[in-house]
């Protein structure tokens, strides 16, 4: 049974959903009569509603529904070791991305960090008390840990993740992008193509093991798809730097970059391949630092196809010689808001799992770049 502190603050709520954000309640002498409690109750059950972002009281003037009162709040949360020293600027410009998206929906927007590791709770106490009170409609995620997916999941929210687990995710295409890039190598004569990707720095074992599976399966679809045989030796994915160091590596993908390309054209013994897919910017940038040292020419001594990103600076002053597989971080915003809208809704996406295809980066003549078309891609329907 509730007490009268709790239906009058219940009431105070319906009223303000009657009036609409910037409306007028009606004075504390009305609100005692109407729901028959002493100017006490009514003041303490007043202070907790304006505590919870319903009301706002102007002295002088009365009682008015909060001006965002009513609107959707959206909260982000980010694992902090993708926006560390070192990390891909894509990271900034997803939340940039983000943080305009949810003005577009006018929706309230907050962004959060977890705790770096599988802590409970991940969340600060101030997000759990918002999320308490029920001012968070709706959370995104970036970087999640299995554990703190399942956590978060667990207060029954709707919730959308990328670069994570979660029921609902975006995912970029990796095997389209690992497709693109091999297709381009073959057509320029390589047979001896090879892979240099990483392991994401800061994080353990448990939550890359599953992703390195299902990657080394997608090479090998991959290779096979375009006439290739897989040389071990070629295809290097960091995954020793995980067994070195106790399930965990420190390594920064642009050091992972700098030491494959060193490794692979260094180390005797050791095939050399006349083309490389690079499934990072970053990583990209490491490898052809290095590349610079050896005396090696991508383009002409080496083929190469790799990630970029729409608005990242990272490659600016290598671009020549090199072939541009490029995601745009607009369409993972447009993703994960389209999930989360449906789940906010009350509704049911049809799909669990929105992939965000690469496009080709064409070079015209004059050397300036274009792009195939592109956008969000095959959409896992659920099941």
């Amino acid at each position: 049974m509730r007490s009268k502190f709790e239906d009058v603050c219940a009431e105070i709520y319906r009223l303000a959903k009657e009036i609409g954000s910037g409306g007028k309640l009606p004075t504390v002498a009305q609100l005692c009569a109407s729901l028959e409690v002493t100017v006490v109750t009514l003041n303490t059950a007043l202070a907790e509603m304006e505590r919870r972002g319903v009301i706002v009281r102007r002295r002088g003037s009365g009682i008015y529904v909060a001006p965002r009162f009513g609107l959707k709040s959206v909260a982000l949360l980010c694992h902090p070791v993708f926006f560390q020293v070192g990390a891909s600027p894509f990271w900034e410009v997803l939340v940039q991305g983000i943080t305009r998206q949810a003005l577009q929906h006018r929706e309230s927007f907050s962004l959060h960090f977890v705790a770096d590791s599988d802590e409970e709770p991940p969340l600060h106490d101030g997000l759990l008390q918002q999320i308490r009170d029920g001012r968070i409609q709706g959370i995104l995620g970036v970087g999640l840990t299995n554990a703190q997916t399942a956590w978060v999941e667990a207060l029954g929210l709707p919730y959308v993740g990328y670069a994570g687990a979660g029921k609902y995710t975006v995912v970029q295409d990796y095997e389209l992008l690992l497709s693109l890039g091999v297709e381009q190598l073959v057509a320029q004569g390589c047979r001896s193509v090879g892979l240099w990707a990483y392991v994401t720095p800061y994080r353990g074992r448990q939550d890359a093991e599953s992703l390195l599976a299902w990657q080394r399966e997608a090479v090998q679809r991959v290779w096979k798809r375009f006439g290739l045989t897989v040389s071990p030796e070629l295809i290097c994915d960091n995954a020793s730097l995980l067994e070195n160091t106790a399930g965990m590596t420190t390594v920064s993908r642009h050091e992972q970059g700098y030491r494959t390309a060193q490794q692979a054209f260094l180390t005797e013994g050791l095939p050399r391949p006349d083309g490389v897919v690079i499934t990072s910017d970053v990583v990209a940038r490491g490898a052809l630092v290095a590349l610079q040292k050896l005396g090696i020419t991508p383009g002409s001594d080496l083929k190469i196809a790799t990630h970029t990103n729409v608005g990242s600076s990272v490659l600016i002053g290598f671009e020549e010689g090199l072939t541009l597989i490029e995601y745009d971080p607009q369409d993972v915003v447009s993703g994960m808001f389209d999930l989360l809208e449906t789940l906010m809704r009350g509704d049911t996406p049809h799909y669990n799992v929105a992939h965000v295809e690469p496009r080709l980066v064409l070079r015209r003549p004059d050397s300036r770049l274009l792009a195939e078309t592109r956008f969000l891609g095959e959409r896992e329907v659920l099941k």
